[in-house]
């Protein structure tokens, strides 16, 4: 139960942390691997932030039913390889730290 809860907590954290850092960076060049417009990139940032939310929310609530916390583990899979190719923010070394928490 600790370490359902340590989990989501950190999932708020990555996703408050990514949130602040898109704020940050809205007036810079933005640069990504697929060349998608700085727009679509605040947007999706923003999304990638909602979705990290989610995922905390859905795998604390998760411990009774298996599809939720399963739905949680495939949502943070697809906003981790994502967020690592077409979002800046989410690419930097901030995030890839506090996400390899996840792993102890």
């Amino acid at each position: 139960m600790y370490m359902r809860i340590f989990i989501s907590i950190l999932s708020f954290v990555v996703a408050i942390i990514g949130m602040i850092n898109q704020i940050q960076i809205a007036d810079r060049l933005q640069i990504n691997i697929f060349t998608i417009s700085d727009q679509a990139m605040d947007i999706f940032g923003y999304i990638i932030t909602v979705g990290m939310i989610v995922a905390g929310i859905l795998y604390l609530y998760g411990k009774q039913n298996r599809k939720r916390s399963v739905c949680a583990v495939i949502l943070w899979a697809l906003l981790g390889f994502s967020g690592f190719f077409m979002e800046p923010v989410y690419g930097t070394l901030l995030f890839f730290t506090s996400s390899c928490m996840y792993d102890l």
